[in-house]
This record gives C-alpha cells, structure tokens and sequence, in this order.
C-alpha cells in the first residue's frame, strides 16, 4: 500500500532543506498548514492563497527520488575531489547512510560519515543536510 509519509521526508527535515535553499517552486508535494497537499502547477497566485491557509507556511516537500537525484549528482561533483561514495544498509526498521565525508592528513585517512532514519526519505534529506551544511554541496 503507498504510504506518502515514506516518500517525502518529515515536515521538520523539509523545513531544514529550505533553510539551506533547497528551491520552493514548481510543481509536486508541498507540507501546508493542514498536512501534504499535491500542486500540479505552481504559480503565484496558488502560492499566495496557500501562504493565507497555512498562515505563511508553505514548505516544498521533495520526493525520495528527487532527494536520490539530488545525492547522485552530490556524488559525482565529490568525486572530481577524490574517492567518494553513497552507500545505502537497509534494516527492518530503519535506513542508514554513510558516506566519506572528509580526509585528514592530505587525504591518508577519511572520515566516514553516516546517518540513519526510519524512511529512506528521510535518510536523504539527513545526508543532504550534513553534506550542505558541511559545505560539501551546494543546493
């Protein structure tokens, strides 16, 4: 059964993202004052009335994929760096990420990072928090 709470990360993950400039525009899932609501095209006048409804807050909610696109292209902008990659450890209840997330030394040591979440959703949106706030990425 398609549970959308797995397909979109958290209201607060979603908030965070926007924060560090992931973009608001377009259609798709967006977090209102109400719960998840799905705009097929998105304009100006659509973006005021909703403002009005969720009292100012309109939070774009990305897909998993969007998120898995977002990393993919993450992964390759770090590899013209040096050697980096994305892996994925499904468990029964949760999804970890880990990555390398830096290097000491001239690069003789790297520091792997990890994240882990209930949802895959929300295990990209961690990473892709971490790696822009770290300054790995831009969005």
């Amino acid at each position: 059964m398609f549970d959308l709470k797995k397909e979109v990360p958290d209201l607060e993950l979603c908030r965070k993202l926007k924060e560090l400039g992931y973009p608001q525009e377009g259609g798709g899932w967006y977090w209102v004052k109400n719960g998840l609501v799905y705009i097929s095209v998105f304009s100006k006048s659509v973006q005021r009335r909703l403002d009005i409804q969720a009292k100012g807050e309109v939070v774009k909610a990305p897909t998993v994929a969007e998120l898995g696109e977002l990393l993919l292209k993450a992964q390759e902008l770090l590899r013209t760096r040096g050697n980096y990659q994305i892996n994925y450890f499904l468990h029964p209840d949760k999804i970890i990420i880990v990555y390398d997330c830096g290097s000491f030394s001239a690069g003789t040591y790297k520091q792997i990072c990890h994240v882990e979440a209930d949802t895959e959703a929300n295990a990209r949106a961690k990473a892709i928090i971490h790696l822009r706030e770290s300054g790995y990425i831009g969005i």
